[in-house]
């Protein structure tokens, strides 16, 4: 699955956010998958908070 350009922008700018918070502010988001883009940014934090040396070798530090 190839994400557009705006999805991936959105994922590297919210990496950080509450999904549920981001998920309440969808309509905000028209360009964005934002289902595809909740469960990347879900995904990424738990790997960050469980498996931290995975995450920082695998996913590059693109998270501001």
């Amino acid at each position: 699955m190839k994400l557009n350009d705006e999805t991936l922008r959105f994922i590297h700018e919210h990496c950080k956010d509450d999904v549920r918070n981001l998920a309440l502010q969808a309509p905000k988001y028209p360009g964005v998958d934002m289902p595809v883009a909740l469960t990347q940014i879900a995904g990424r934090q738990a790997a960050a908070e469980k498996i931290p040396s995975w995450y920082a070798f695998y996913i590059p530090a693109t998270c501001p």
